[in-house]
């Protein structure tokens, strides 16, 4: 994304439970200046908003994601994903982090820039709802955007 300068800030968009924020509608909104919305967690030195309280982990500093931790996937990540799928929402908060240990968090994020730039004019498509924050197009299938 242009509004980012360097790979580390880029990487810092990545959630601790796999959220790429640089997708999120909150997130979109706060760079876009179309709502007050969200700078991220890493970004605002905020525990995981998902998380918060729910990981002995994650809240006593033993790791920084999800992906380190021994005990993924868990129960809470398990509840995220079925609370996006029903929603019909683009993530996949366990895939995330398999992909993350798999590839590494620089191609995790260059993969997501690459499911979630709009075909039509490369802006970035939220995967809350499919909607592109360049040119408005709706993706009928959030993700399939190319």
């Amino acid at each position: 994304m242009s509004v980012l300068t360097s790979a580390a800030e880029r990487e810092a968009l990545v959630a601790p439970c796999g959220m790429d924020c640089a997708y999120c509608s909150r997130y979109l909104d706060h760079v876009y200046g179309r709502a007050t919305g969200c700078e991220g967690c890493l970004p605002r030195h905020k525990e995981c908003r998902f998380l918060k309280g729910r990981c002995v982990y994650l809240d006593g500093g033993l790791v920084r994601s999800c992906a380190e931790c021994s005990s993924f996937p868990c129960a809470q990540i398990h509840k995220l994903d079925v609370r996006y799928q029903r929603k019909g929402w683009d993530v996949d908060f366990s895939g995330n982090i398999h992909e993350i240990r798999m590839i590494g968090l620089d191609q995790f994020t260059a993969e997501s820039d690459r499911r979630h730039s709009c075909a039509a004019c490369g802006g970035p498509v939220t995967v809350h709802g499919g909607t592109c924050y360049g040119c408005g197009r709706v993706w009928a299938q959030p993700g399939a955007t190319g």
